[in-house]
């Protein structure tokens, strides 16, 4: 395939995880960076809300029908593999994992300081190991049974696998993560990806690798190539491969362990993530832009880019 890159222009920063007094809470697409958990600004009292219980959840809620279609669809994602068995399916976690399910955005927001997010998991970290302790959810967002909640059921499954260590790249946890959403959101993330490589927004492997938490104006295009990146790297290279990789990252660079477990170098990594998204993007634009121009990757560290001269 014909290659061009241009030269990263765009730097992210911030952090990639919440924590406060020993507890983590990763979070959805579209979140503002906060700055902690304050009991001191949770205004909203949850003191009515009910409980229903399914085998491994405590949805506590304030409407029952969608507590129970909450409660259904955690069980659901509970059965189902992800990345091919890199997260397995679980039948009994062995306990119950809290959920409080907000009624609208700004009781979320008054009980979480999660404005924007949508949703977010919880776990007390010791060392390299975590136990998931609680799911936030916000019931009015649109895209909570499809995406939302297996989302945030897969940041509390990556940390009760032996997989989690407090090293895991940024793009590796939200990577599962968008591999537990429906086909739908997936396809979405695609789309995204695909519109911010034909305006030349699209960050290259080096860069992806770098952040740790992006601006919110960015978080959506991040979780999508963050999921292009890690569903590259499964099919091409299987999930014990990625297992692999994950355990290498604990101890060395990212670069390193593209290069010791995959023999790749990061802008193999972002072939990958083309190839994936070329897979993936509506029918009618399938490889080219909407103006029917082909889509050039250059070997090199930067933003893969869409047209112009593959030679250049």
């Amino acid at each position: 395939m014909a290659k061009r890159m241009i030269s990263t222009a765009r730097t992210l920063a911030g952090t990639a995880t919440l924590a406060v007094a020993g507890v983590v809470a990763l979070f959805l697409p579209a979140v503002l960076p906060v700055t902690g958990l304050n009991a001191a600004t949770r205004s909203f009292s949850t003191d009515a809300f009910e409980s229903y219980r399914t085998r491994n959840f405590d949805v506590k809620n304030e409407d029952p029908e969608m507590a129970e279609r909450v409660g259904a669809a955690l069980e659901d994602a509970l059965s189902r593999p992800v990345f091919d068995g890199l997260l397995p399916s679980v039948d009994n976690l062995g306990r119950v994992i809290t959920v409080m399910l907000y009624p609208t955005t700004e009781r979320f927001a008054a009980s979480t300081d999660l404005e924007q997010s949508g949703g977010g998991s919880m776990a007390k970290v010791s060392g390299n190991k975590a136990k998931a302790t609680k799911i936030v959810l916000d019931a009015s967002q649109p895209g909570l049974i499809e995406s939302i909640v297996p989302h945030e059921l897969a940041h509390a499954r990556f940390y009760e696998s032996d997989l989690y260590h407090n090293n895991v790249p940024s793009w590796v946890s939200e990577g599962i993560a968008v591999a537990a959403e429906s086909e739908d959101s997936r396809n979405a993330r695609a789309a995204l990806m695909k519109r911010a490589l034909d305006s030349e927004e699209l960050a290259g492997a080096l860069e992806l690798m770098a952040t740790e938490n992006p601006p919110n104006e960015n978080r959506s295009l991040f979780y999508a190539e963050a999921y292009a990146a890690a569903a590259g790297l499964v099919n091409a290279y299987g999930s014990e491969k990625f297992a692999e990789f994950i355990a290498a990252v604990r101890y060395k660079s990212q670069t390193d362990a593209l290069v010791d477990i995959y023999g790749i170098q990061p802008v193999d990594l972002e072939d990958l993530m083309l190839e994936w998204l070329e897979a993936h993007v509506p029918k009618d634009e399938g490889g080219t832009r909407a103006d029917g121009e082909p889509i050039f990757i250059k070997e090199g560290s930067g933003i893969a880019k869409a047209g112009g001269n593959p030679d250049q």
